[in-house]
Order: structure tokens, then C-alpha cells, then sequence
């Protein structure tokens, strides 16, 4: 009888048989907390309010209007045992996975997409907007997903670190640097995070951020600075942007901690947060239009939201970000950045590639 097993044995085990199941390390942290619904088909929601007085994870889309639906896994497991794990050797295996076409986006559509955007920026049309691509890599796949997942979460000890899979929707992996929101049940974080560059030699205290991550930075906190007025929160502070580092680069980041007594109003500010600025732009509305309009692929749950979810009425969600989706012989990376009008089409690019370089250096081992 097996009396010991693996969280390695555990979380493959359940990704090749297709289980509804999830896994993550909060930032700061090694613990690895995980959670399995045996049910083939989660519950899908429109509205956070739906899931009050639940515990287990939540899973939405970068556009939560789109035929991607938000999707609530339920804790029905949520320990390594050898009791759980022969539940779960009682489930088929599973060979065929359903799975989009993934289009990577070359130099040359990344150069003409970027070139669109730039266009609609300096006519006034709108203020920001993010591009992302995708970067396909043909090794790896759903049989080294486990692995890959064990070596981000040594990698990037200040992300949030994640492996969610759903059956028909589809296996993600990866290490955000961005709180969506935290609300403990009194007082709701969220970050306002802007700007990239690359860390090279360099410490932290050594960086300078030109004006255009200023105003990029700008941007993002003069609209939830609006998002938390319109809400009226008992007490607001907000900290000065400041550096930080996330794997091989580092962002803008400011800090946000509002006094808010009442769940609905915290899950109210979520649903306007989202998409926020620093994946979608703005204004939100024809940020994501314009989005729709180029990025030949579709961001399903790029870009998304992700996060625990528990009946006590706290929340601790992150933005789908440094994500990749994993594909049965390989996985598709998806990277992006923000434009604005004084955007040079060279220097995005390589941020993207900068934002690439640690993930693709762990998938490649």
C-alpha cells in the first residue's frame, strides 16, 4: 500500500489525468498550497459576489465580456496525501487535450502592430494601450509542466507563482509580479506597477526611470486613484512609486491599503480595476478595443486575474502576468508592454524579450 507520495507525483498525476486542480507560492514564501475539484466541470461566474462564503480559487479572463468564461475551482483537496492521491489514480488517464491553434507573433507583425498603435496614440485617440505577442517554445509540454512549475517557484521567490488546470479551458503556468487585489476583510491592496528594464549588473538602488515610464506610472495611479474615490473607503494610503524587482527586470511600482468594511464594495473595486492599466490602458474601453483590433491572437486568460478565494471573506488575487499557456509538446509564452505616444518600437520589443528571458531560460532548464 503507498504510504508516502510526492507533491511532484501528486500535481503530474493530476495533470495527466485532467483534473480540475490548481497550485501556487505567495510571494515571499516556499510554501506550495494547493487544491483539486474532482469535478469534471467547475462553476463559472460573472460577478465575484456569486462566490461569498466559498474557499478555492478563481481563474477569469483578460476580457471578462468575451466567450472566455471566469471559472471558480472548488477545495475539495487541499493536501499531498496518500489518501488523495488515490483518489485521484481513480480517474482515466487522458491523452487528448483540447487545445487552440497558437499563433506566434513575429518581428515583422509585432512591428506593424505597433506601428497601428502609434498612430491611434499621437492622434489623442487614447492616452495607453499594452501590445503583447507570443513566444512559442516547442520543447516542454504538459509532461515537464510539474517540473517547470517547481523551478519558477525557486526562481521568482517575490511572484506569485502559479500552475492552474481546468479540463476544456486549458493548463497555465507562471510567476506574476502584480497584485490584482488583497482584501483580508477590512482593509483591500492593490499596486499601481508600470515600466520595465532590464536589471543587468545593476542593484536596485542604481536605477533611473526616464519620463516616459514616469508618465506610463502616472497614468496607472491617476485612474485607481479615481477607483478609490469613487468608492469611498473609510482610509486611504498610498505610497511614492518606487523600484522593484521582479526576476531579471524591474518595474514601477506603487503601493495602495484602503480601510473598506463591506465585501461587496471590495469585490465592486476588483470587477473595475479589471483589466487594469497596465495590461489593457487608457481609456479602458478603447484600450481593449484597439487591442481587439491588432494582436492577431487572442489573450483568453493573458492578462486575466488568478487567485485564492475564502469563505472567511478574504480574497488575495493576482494579474495573469510572466504567464504561459502549456500545450501537449510545448508551451506559448505570452509577453507584453505598454505604448504610449513616445513608445520606440526597438526598445518594446526588446522589453519583451527581456520578459521572456528568465522564463524561457527555466523551461529550457
Amino acid at each position: 500500500m503507498l504510504e508516502t507520495v510526492s507533491i511532484t507525483q501528486f500535481l503530474a498525476t493530476a495533470i495527466r489525468k485532467n483534473i480540475c486542480s490548481y497550485a501556487f507560492a505567495n510571494p515571499g514564501t516556499t510554501v506550495i498550497n494547493i487544491g483539486v475539484e474532482l469535478a469534471e466541470n467547475p462553476q463559472d461566474y460573472t460577478h465575484l459576489n456569486q462566490l461569498e462564503g466559498k474557499t478555492g480559487f478563481v481563474f477569469a479572463p483578460f476580457d471578462t465580456e468575451s466567450d472566455n468564461k471566469s471559472y471558480f475551482i472548488k477545495q475539495e483537496i487541499a493536501t499531498v496525501s496518500a489518501e488523495n492521491y488515490r483518489k485521484l489514480l481513480t480517474f482515466p488517464d487522458k491523452e487528448n487535450y483540447i487545445e487552440e491553434v497558437v499563433e506566434e507573433s513575429s518581428y515583422n507583425d509585432y512591428q506593424q502592430q505597433i506601428t497601428k498603435m502609434l498612430t491611434a496614440l499621437k492622434n489623442g485617440e487614447l492616452d495607453k494601450v499594452i501590445l503583447s505577442r507570443i513566444k512559442f517554445v516547442s520543447n516542454g509540454g504538459h509532461s515537464s509542466a510539474v517540473e517547470v512549475f517547481l523551478r519558477m517557484c525557486k526562481a521568482y521567490p517575490d511572484a506569485f507563482v502559479f500552475m492552474v488546470n481546468i479540463p476544456n479551458v486549458g493548463l497555465w503556468l507562471g510567476a506574476s509580479p502584480e497584485q490584482l487585489a488583497n482584501y483580508d476583510g477590512k482593509h483591500l491592496k492593490t499596486v499601481a506597477l508600470a515600466g520595465t528594464q532590464l536589471l543587468g549588473n545593476r542593484v536596485v538602488e542604481q536605477i533611473t526611470w526616464q519620463k516616459k515610464e514616469q508618465e506610463e506610472q502616472a497614468l496607472v495611479m491617476q485612474y485607481i486613484d479615481q477607483l478609490f474615490a469613487d468608492c469611498k473607503p473609510i482610509n486611504l494610503q498610498r505610497s511614492e512609486p518606487f523600484t522593484v524587482r521582479a526576476g531579471g527586470v524591474v518595474h514601477l511600482k506603487t503601493t495602495y491599503c484602503a480601510t473598506i468594511n463591506s465585501w461587496q464594495k471590495a469585490v465592486d473595486f476588483v470587477t473595475n480595476l479589471h483589466p487594469t492599466p497596465a495590461v489593457c490602458g487608457l481609456p479602458k474601453i478603447e484600450a481593449k478595443q484597439l487591442i481587439k483590433n491588432i494582436e492577431k491572437h487572442n489573450r483568453t486568460y493573458y492578462a486575466g486575474y488568478l487567485g485564492e478565494l475564502k469563505s472567511s471573506g478574504t480574497f488575495s488575487l493576482f494579474v495573469n502576468l510572466r504567464s504561459m499557456q502549456v500545450l501537449t509538446n510545448g508551451m506559448a509564452l505570452f509577453v507584453g508592454g505598454g505604448i504610449t505616444a513616445q513608445s520606440e518600437m526597438e526598445k518594446e520589443w526588446r522589453e519583451t524579450c527581456h520578459k521572456a528571458e528568465t522564463l524561457l531560460k527555466i523551461i529550457n532548464n
